[in-house]
């Protein structure tokens, strides 16, 4: 295959029915392109990028062979998704250009870093990511579990002797409890997972817990304290609401975005409650969630109990003091 040239620019609204040509079939379940272009296309914050390119002898007009979505993040980072390579023109490097085009947008706009989600079971993506010099940050564990179906036995989520004589209560803050929330988050003990960075949707952002942000999640009623029998803080849970019209898979969704505790012990027994807590609670379907890999929620859900997951890792590239060439 002889490449006379390759253009990537920014996408537009007539490109959609021939990029969505090969993002129908990508994985096993098929795509979400279709569902997210209209958005991408005129997101204020990301640009959605095409690459076409011109075939000798065997085409005479322009092709698209592939796309990405970048998001520039309020922390000064760069998320990076959605690039979708035609099976017509894999391995000729149009990925690669894809990639190094974004980064090279990131360099230009002073961002600090640029972040990918990746399948641990995606080998080629990986492998591409660490030779551009992107590096595995953590690894995670991702549920969709099924609301309805968590009490489907009619019996306790879980018969743990430990996790159920912890008691622990789960609570909204009002804003005269952001002084503690702050210590208890300023403790050296308490233990913060996932390098202390919090997901909305299938993006990942560095938390800012300051004082301004914690006041906005609780007006917003997007944060949950954890409370011992001495009513201390022992952990803190961030949480994301996706409204059926806008969600992923066309259902009201719980994210349990954040969590932090004060001991690793407490993890298991946060989550248990957080799933009954939404087992009674008839406005969702789903609750979705990235774990530590250490918290296994098979080891007390039924198989039934959880629509979907998989493991991730998380990749980071820094941008700032480096020079990136196509």
């Amino acid at each position: 295959m002889i490449i006379l040239d390759m253009n990537i620019r920014r996408a537009r609204s007539s490109d959609k029915n021939k990029v969505l040509d090969f993002c129908m079939n990508t994985f096993a379940w098929g795509d979400y392109i279709d569902r997210v272009w209209d958005n991408w296309i005129c997101e204020p914050s990301g640009l959605l990028f095409v690459c076409e390119t011109h075939l000798s002898s065997l085409i005479s007009k322009s092709d698209f062979v592939g796309i990405i979505h970048i998001l520039k993040c309020s922390n000064n980072s760069l998320w990076i998704e959605g690039l979708r390579i035609s099976k017509l023109y894999r391995n000729n490097g149009f990925a690669t250009a894809l990639l190094n085009h974004s980064i090279n947008y990131g360099i230009e706009n002073n961002l600090n870093e640029c972040c990918a989600l990746v399948s641990q079971g995606n080998f080629a993506s990986q492998k591409m990511l660490e030779k551009l010099g992107f590096l595995k940050l953590f690894d995670c564990n991702y549920y969709n579990v099924n609301i309805e179906k968590l009490g489907f036995t009619g019996k306790k989520l879980s018969t743990s002797t430990n996790m159920l004589s912890l008691k622990l209560v789960i609570k909204t803050p009002q804003l005269a409890d952001v002084p503690k929330i702050l210590r208890y988050l300023s403790n050296p003990n308490t233990t913060k997972f996932m390098d202390d960075r919090y997901f909305d949707s299938w993006r990942f952002y560095k938390s800012n817990m300051n004082y301004s942000n914690l006041v906005l999640l609780i007006k917003g009623n997007e944060l949950l304290i954890v409370l011992n029998e001495d009513n201390r803080i022992v952990g803190v849970v961030m949480i994301k609401t996706i409204v059926s019209q806008d969600s992923f898979d066309k259902k009201s969704v719980i994210q349990i975005s954040y969590f932090s505790c004060i001991k690793r012990s407490l993890y298991s027994k946060v989550i248990y409650l957080l799933l009954e807590k939404y087992h009674n609670d008839k406005r969702f379907d789903n609750i979705q969630v990235f774990l530590p890999t250490f918290l296994d929620l098979r080891k007390f859900l039924s198989f039934e109990s959880i629509d979907y997951s998989d493991q991730f890792y998380l990749y980071t590239k820094k941008l700032r003091n480096i020079r990136h060439r196509l």
